[in-house]
């Protein structure tokens, strides 16, 4: 079942180039919307532990649904629509498209063009190579989704891909409902929402933290793996280090093509193929264990 889902979700997500509605940001603007109504959601958003666990409630109600229900065909269907929506970041994928592109017809201005975009889009990879770039957005958006759908389902796929879109698209703390008045909002309002921001990034930077260490074991594993064991050996344990640049670090090493940065082409190609290898690897895997009963 898990499998199955992954590899149907995958194949739809690289067959159609934009979903329309069917992308997270739609509707977790939906939800921000329905909290930012609502006084009682406003009360609860304010509080340190409740905000992220109010934030997630659709990922945990998805997982009380399923875990009641016993229908295997309802939790396929699931399966594959929540992945649907939690897989892919469309613009930034379009991005990366025009670049392979314009990179292909070796148009440097244009793909300086769009490397700025890039930059703009991911401010943590600023100064970094577009196959960094590749590397990031598909562990944020493909690896990870998978990794927790692996472990939790579709709720842990959901909750992951909520936090997520919290964080880059920093959604700001509800704020409070000013229903028959007309003075402006508490000065304290700001300062709830850049603690807001902090809390919800430490929690991402919490939870993406062992994909990080198992996507990095990946590219070892797919790439050359004693050229690359240093520098996943070197961060396995640091609680500190920005997970882009940990994945960027060990992947320019696992990979050829990578040290001549300054060439437009070679080295995207070269991060884009370690990255679909290291997701046909993770596929592998969960196939391996489903066929061993590890895994549904």
């Amino acid at each position: 079942m898990v499998i199955f889902s992954l590899l149907i979700a995958i194949l739809i997500d690289r067959a159609t180039r934009t979903r329309g509605h069917w992308q997270l940001r739609p509707i977790a603007q939906s939800w921000h919307q329905l909290l930012h109504r609502r006084t009682h959601a406003y009360t609860w958003a304010q509080q340190p532990v409740l905000a992220p666990l109010l934030w997630i409630l659709p990922a945990i109600a998805l997982g009380l649904i399923l875990y009641l229900q016993g229908s295997a065909l309802l939790m396929f269907v699931v399966n594959v629509v929540v992945l649907l929506v939690a897989l892919g970041c469309a613009p930034q994928r379009e991005i990366v498209r025009l670049y392979l592109s314009k990179a292909q017809s070796e148009n440097a201005e244009e793909c300086r063009v769009l490397h700025g975009q890039l930059n703009r889009l991911h401010p943590e990879l600023s100064g970094h190579t577009v196959g960094a770039h590749l590397i990031w957005l598909n562990f944020r958006y493909y690896f990870a989704v998978a990794f927790w759908f692996i472990i939790f389902g579709a709720a842990g796929a959901l909750a992951y891909a909520l936090i997520r879109e919290y964080v880059v698209n920093r959604y700001a703390a509800p704020a409070k409902p000013q229903a028959d008045t007309l003075e402006p909002q508490s000065l304290a309002q700001p300062e709830l929402e850049t603690e807001q921001t902090q809390l919800f990034a430490r929690i991402l930077y919490v939870i993406e933290w062992p994909a990080a260490r198992v996507a990095g074991f990946a590219y070892l594993l797919v790439g050359h793996f004693s050229r690359a064991l240093p520098a996943w050996l070197g961060g396995l344990g640091d609680i500190e280090v920005a997970h882009s640049h940990y994945l960027a670090s060990i992947a320019g090493r696992a990979e050829d093509g990578c040290d001549n940065v300054t060439e437009i082409s070679e080295e995207p190609c070269a991060m884009m193929t370690l990255a679909k290898r290291s997701m046909v690897l993770l596929l592998a895997a969960t196939a391996l264990a489903t066929l061993l009963g590890w895994l549904a």
